[in-house]
């Protein structure tokens, strides 16, 4: 089996994210794009001009001066589309760099978790903050309402595991912090907010998945056990 290989610059053999391949990669010389600033890519059908992370980077659909010094392109041999950092950033195609939602996360939830992880690359700020009001969605799904830190009070007096709190306030303050610029610099923590999204699973698995299939098995078992269970603790 081929080994999976990562993007990454200058480098010449990668897994294509287009692809999917593992495959040779040809990059383009710099000197090439800076003898042509009205580079289009459009022409060569090598990227979608609608993805939303590279059309950001556009003016009539061409490269800006200041963009061209800050660009790396590696043309795939095997389908021929073209993997585009700016500033080191990967920026075509949009590529997911965490993990998918759990299946139990309630739509409202998950919709958010999905919209963070495909800005997650570019803005680490922005994903921050769409995380902390996907977990006070998931609060407020589990019948805690109003204040996000006295949700996460709520829930530690009716027992939640320290585990699960530390994780909400990681979320809660990293979160905050993205919106109102305190103490934690997001924008450098790019790592930290993708294991974020690891956090929020691992909640959505306490508190959901693991609780419905644990009352769902205790009350499988024989009526005349679980009367015998309910006398016990009388």
């Amino acid at each position: 089996m081929i080994k999976h290989i990562l993007p990454e610059i200058n480098k010449d053999v990668f897994t294509c994210p287009h692809c999917k391949f593992t495959a040779q990669q040809i990059f383009i010389n710099k000197v090439i794009l800076e003898s042509d600033r009205r580079l289009n890519f459009k022409e060569y059908n090598l990227v979608d001009m609608q993805d939303i992370n590279h059309k950001r980077f556009l003016s009539n659909g061409h490269y800006t001066p200041d963009i061209i010094s800050k660009i790396d392109i590696a043309i795939c041999t095997s389908c021929e589309k073209a993997t585009i950092w700016i500033d080191r950033n990967l920026v075509v195609p949009t590529i997911t760099t965490v993990e998918e939602p759990n299946e139990d996360m309630p739509e409202k939830v998950k919709e958010l978790y999905l919209e963070a992880s495909q800005v997650v690359e570019i803005s680490p700020k922005s994903a921050g903050a769409l995380l902390r009001l996907g977990l006070q969605c998931l609060c407020e799904e589990l019948g805690y309402k109003g204040n996000i830190n006295k949700s996460i009070r709520d829930m530690v007096k009716d027992g939640v595991d320290s585990r699960v709190q530390q994780s909400l306030d990681i979320i809660r303050v990293i979160g905050n912090n993205a919106v109102h610029p305190g103490e934690i610099n997001v924008g450098e923590r790019k790592e930290d907010v993708i294991y974020l999204f690891t956090l929020l699973n691992y909640i959505v698995r306490e508190l959901i998945t693991d609780k419905n299939r644990r009352d769902s098995l205790f009350n499988s078992l024989p009526q005349k056990v679980l009367v015998g269970i309910e006398q016990r603790d009388k």
